[in-house]
């Protein structure tokens, strides 16, 4: 495979992981609006990790005024877009992992404990061609010309 579709392949993989950080700072903006007006998580709901639930709970927050309705209104559906576009993004890169380029080091990488799809297509997309990498210097003059 040329340099360039191995790039746009990596592209795909770091698009996702530009999209877990917004959606990470989506929650945490969400979060930070239910603390400043006071808005306690019920105990049972605290450690749900955005399960449905407690997305359905936050979504029948009442606030005083429609203008604190509506602001809540479009972080929440700034989050769905964000867990959209990351679940859309996450099947693209599992059907790149079942491409032929990639299928069988995929396979062989998943057979380490710990390794899911997803960091062995970072790690074949990042490194590329480790037989590039002759030694350590080499690596870091390689790190300048690469994107």
């Amino acid at each position: 495979m040329s340099l360039p579709a191995k790039v746009e392949d990596r592209s795909l993989i770091r698009t996702r992981q530009s999209m877990v950080k917004k959606q990470t700072r989506c929650k945490n903006q969400i979060k930070s609006i239910l603390h400043f007006y006071g808005i306690q998580i019920p105990e049972e709901l605290a450690n749900s990790n955005w399960s449905k639930r407690f997305i359905n709970w936050i979504e029948d927050i009442r606030m005083e005024r429609a203008s604190g309705n509506f602001a809540l209104k479009v972080h929440l559906e700034d989050l769905n877009n964000m867990r959209k576009l990351i679940a859309d993004i996450t099947r693209g890169i599992r059907t790149l992992a079942n491409s032929d380029e990639y299928r069988q080091n995929v396979r062989l990488l998943k057979t380490v404990p710990g390794i899911s799809t997803l960091t062995a297509m970072i790690l074949l997309t990042e490194l590329y061609d480790i037989s590039r990498f002759t030694n350590f210097d080499k690596s870091l003059q390689l790190r300048r010309t690469y994107p």
